[in-house]
């Protein structure tokens, strides 16, 4: 789990059916608690990891 700001997010599984270069990604608002889960390609997870 990662906590950036306000965001709370969870990297834990492939996408379904199993793609190269993605991944699950699901993330929810610590203030106002809305949630969202959708595909992401590696790449894009990284760049948010390292800034």
């Amino acid at each position: 789990m990662l906590l950036i700001q306000a965001l709370i997010f969870e990297f834990n599984q492939s996408c379904s059916p199993r793609a190269t270069g993605m991944v699950s990604v699901a993330y929810s608002c610590g203030m106002c608690e809305a949630f969202f889960a959708h595909g992401a390609t590696v790449e894009s997870v990284a760049k948010l990891l390292t800034n």
